[in-house]
């Protein structure tokens, strides 16, 4: 059950707002048994993200046993089309826009949800519809909890058809409906409405009015949300402590069709709370504002309302008290003070950042805001926004750093696995060809590895732990030019850049993102987790910093999925991803000693490439290049010809030779930019000229670059790792050898 949540969970946008579900029987806090759909409670008034949720599945299965989401603006105007009945004949009358939408069946017999999106210009036009309200036979939840996946309350488990991550923009026949109730509802109270506000003095009328306001937008959310419910009550009485507040929020409380059964009798379980009177202190209208902002984040129901005047003496008022905000050169001088500031640990750094946020009224994700605004001013003010002409980039292309040609280059890199699989292992072997120079294997022959400086940082691994990597993966004289930091906080960016600046590294490990990601308190869901990698990024090669190096960030891979674990930022603020895997049975790589490096992001366009890790007999991992898959080799006119260089190194080549090669198959114009882009990426060379048969201009020759033959093989014929069979014991792996068999019974988890 859990591996079905995971999957559905990974699909799940990051921006709903879940929450657990106790499992039926559970005793909840308030000592009533759950039912099967009672939520966390603190989910009610906190975001979780889909991962959130899942966690408390995974850690306490025998409590939490399905997942809901909170439909409304919550998450991002998602409305669930229960059919609790009649599902045969809503079918046939909406069958269409059914079908394109998610769909949650449960075992309950011609009953499902269906999942839409209403966009958030009718956010303050439509509200939730119960069963009795719809008189067919479903509901339609906006603001309330839906069950998504899980255990049924009644035995089994939903069932999800179609992509949970693709949810339609609601029909109109579905807006229509919830207009309509809306509209019902709006009708009842428009004796209550202000409808002139402009006033110097806050009146009774006006606090009622507000009141009124942030309730209509704020959705009853159903069973399980009693701490809402008194806390909205407190909100209220703190302004209105007399009949009116307690009737407003009666008035609320009573749009709640789960809680319907509360009021049967002539009961007024508001009447006997509010009497009760409320004790917590710091709930107040603020808060009753601060709330309804979270379903309606447009104040439209303060135009709606008309009561966007009296807000705007409020805030003007609160404004009046306000420190006075910061220029942006202030922000500037002040934020190159701190993160220049070598003394500063990250603790005091980020103190620093959050009141220098504060000065400037940034109250979202300030730390992250402050470095992202400071990193884009000091990019231009360092002179790398240089505007340049179409023309000059063609003429005076840029070009990358490259260690191995056309395939490993400068700029951060993030390496994503499963706990355990290999990939400090593999990271070391990385290290070893930056240490000695030792060529990268590859079908084609070996390419040349640039030699330089390896800087090695942890971030909690005892010093026993890394010695013992160092004696088992390197030899000694490989360890010169290498430098290990332990306790290494990726936060501290003065440290990194002393450690850079000092030693010039061609390579930088980092050893894990997470056990180094210290003393923010940051999730790996929030983008700001992501952070540190593009101010590494950012800061490479730039004048001042440090000088361009490959950066490889190690990170665990996440649930049931490839790709890293966490927020989606950690992608898109790095060039260069790599995915960790054990491959599977039709690959024809073994499973148990060799694993599958596929490049899933590579700003030079080879994603899909692949290096094969194979664990030797002396517990160190040889590495071999086997390029794109099968179905996307030599697919293009540049890769045959990188592939004609690369398998006759010492021949030389004019674009005549290359056009005319019919396996190239490609016009010489074609020829000439592929040839162009090979020498751009380091992996093709000019080689002097050749006399042109016709007598006019020499012709040039071209040669490919960084690759020489394997030894005992001859030219043109080299050896294919899938030509060699698997082993089942220890081949005496050698050079030629390595990346195709193994022993089945060494482990490659040395993580």
């Amino acid at each position: 059950m859990l591996d079905q949540i995971a999957h559905l969970v990974a699909q799940m946008p990051d921006h709903w707002a879940t929450a657990p579900i106790y499992k039926k029987g559970v005793t909840l806090p308030s000592g009533a048994p759950a039912v099967g759909k009672s939520p966390l409670g603190k989910a009610h008034h906190q975001n979780l993200t889909p991962s959130e949720s899942f966690l408390y599945l995974q850690e306490e299965p025998d409590t939490y046993g399905a997942i809901g989401v909170f439909s409304g603006a919550r998450s991002g105007g998602l409305a669930i089309l229960d059919v609790d009945a009649n599902l045969g004949a809503l079918e046939m009358k909406w069958g269409e826009d059914l079908a394109k939408a998610p769909r949650i069946n449960s075992p309950k017999k011609n009953a499902a949800k269906f999942l839409f999106r209403v966009a958030e210009e009718h956010w303050t036009e439509v509200s939730d519809v119960s069963l009795a309200a719809s008189k067919q036979g479903f509901e339609i939840l906006w603001g309330r909890q839906g069950l998504v996946c899980g255990h049924y309350h009644a035995g089994g488990s939903y069932e999800v058809v179609g992509d949970i991550s693709a949810v339609p923009e609601a029909p109109a026949w579905l807006l229509a409906v919830m207009r309509k109730t809306f509209a019902d509802r709006a009708e009842k109270a428009e004796g209550n409405r202000l409808v002139d506000s402009r006033y110097a003095m806050r009146t009774r009328e006006e606090r009622i009015a507000i009141a009124r306001s942030c309730l209509s937008v704020i959705p009853a959310p159903g069973r399980g949300s009693e701490d809402l419910w008194w806390r909205l009550g407190a909100m209220v009485a703190s302004e209105l402590p007399g009949d009116d507040g307690l009737e407003l929020w009666r008035e609320w409380s009573k749009k709640d069709p789960e809680y319907a059964e509360d009021w049967a009798g002539g009961n007024d379980p508001c009447a006997v709370r509010w009497a009760a009177g409320f004790n917590k202190k710091g709930l107040g209208f603020g808060s009753l504002v601060k709330l309804a902002n979270h379903h309606d984040p447009t104040k439209s129901r303060f135009q709606r309302d008309g009561l966007e005047q009296v807000l705007a003496e409020i805030e003007q008022a609160t404004q009046v008290v306000r420190e006075h905000y910061l220029s942006f050169q202030e922000l500037y001088d002040e934020a190159d003070a701190i993160f220049n500031d070598l003394d500063k640990s990250v603790g005091e750094r980020r103190y620093a950042l959050l009141l220098l946020a504060n000065r400037c009224g940034i109250r979202q994700k300030p730390v992250q805001e402050i470095t992202e605004m400071y990193l884009a001013e000091r990019e231009k003010r360092m002179g790398n926004n240089v505007v340049r002409t179409a023309e000059d980039r063609w003429l005076n292309p840029a070009s990358a750093s490259y260690y191995v040609p056309g395939l490993l280059c400068a700029g951060v890199w993030l390496m994503s696995g499963k706990g355990g699989a290999g990939k400090t292992n593999t990271a070391w072997r990385f290290s070893q060809h930056f240490l000695s120079g030792d060529p990268l294997l590859s079908d084609e022959g070996k390419l040349a590895w640039e030699k330089g400086t390896v800087l090695w940082l942890t971030g909690d691994q005892p010093d026993s732990v890394t010695d013992d990597q160092i004696r088992t993966y390197l030899r000694r004289e490989d360890t010169k030019n290498l430098i290990v930091e332990n306790n290494f906080n990726i936060n501290d960016y003065p440290s990194f850049l002393l450690l850079a600046q000092k030693h010039k590294p061609k390579l930088v490990v980092i050893d894990s993102l997470r056990s180094t990601h210290r003393g923010t308190g940051v999730s790996e869901n929030d983008s700001e987790f992501a952070l540190p990698l593009r101010w590494y990024e950012q800061m490479m090669g730039q004048p001042g910093m440090f000088e361009q190096c490959m950066i490889l960030v190690i990170h665990h891979s996440g649930h049931g999925r490839a790709g890293a674990r966490g927020t989606s930022a950690l992608g898109d603020m790095t060039s260069f991803g790599m995915n960790f895997e054990t491959p599977g049975e039709k690959s024809g790589k073994n499973p148990v000693n060799q694993r599958i490096l596929t490049f899933t992001k590579h700003r030079f366009g080879m994603q899909g490439h692949q290096i094969v890790c194979t664990l030797g007999g002396d517990s160190t991992v040889r590495l071999h290049y086997i390029g794109a898959n099968a179905s996307e080799k030599a697919a293009t006119v540049q890769d045959r010809i990188r592939l004609k260089l690369q398998r006759h190194p010492e021949q030389d080549f004019t674009l005549d030779d290359l056009a005319n090669d019919a396996v190239i198959c490609g016009s010489e114009d074609a020829c000439k930019k592929a040839v162009q882009r090979l020498i751009r990426l380091g992996q093709c060379e000019k080689r002097g000229s050749r006399p042109s048969p016709s007598g006019k201009r020499p012709r040039t020759l071209y040669g490919s670059k960084g690759v020489s033959p394997l030894r005992g093989v001859s030219k043109g014929s080299y050896i294919s790792v899938s030509d060699v069979p698997k082993c089942s014991k220890p081949p005496g792996t050698t050079e030629e050898n390595e990346g195709t068999g193994g022993c089945p019974e060494m482990d490659l988890s040395l993580n």
